[in-house]
């Protein structure tokens, strides 16, 4: 899940801002967002409306696709092949 989409369900439970916000501080200094998005891509198929449904930032989005072509593990299926 990306940072987006779990902000939104914190809140929508109805957690304070400022501790959804410490909370998704700290999940993601263990792991960032572009190393779950990397993960993912390696295990399914991915395009960018995937990734945006499953709350993934804009920027993570934009530099896994630019790193696409030089990460030959990253399955390139379902990326356009224009940028």
């Amino acid at each position: 899940m990306g940072c987006e989409r779990l902000k939104a369900e914190l809140q929508a439970q109805g957690l304070d801002d400022r501790i959804v916000a410490d909370t998704v501080q700290a999940i993601y200094q263990e792991t960032s967002e572009y190393d779950l998005v990397v993960t993912l891509s390696n295990t399914k198929m991915i395009n960018p409306a995937l990734l945006r449904s499953r709350g993934f930032g804009e920027d993570v989005i934009e530099s896994l696709i630019g790193d696409m072509t030089s990460e030959p593990s990253i399955d390139r299926r379902m990326v356009p092949k224009h940028k």
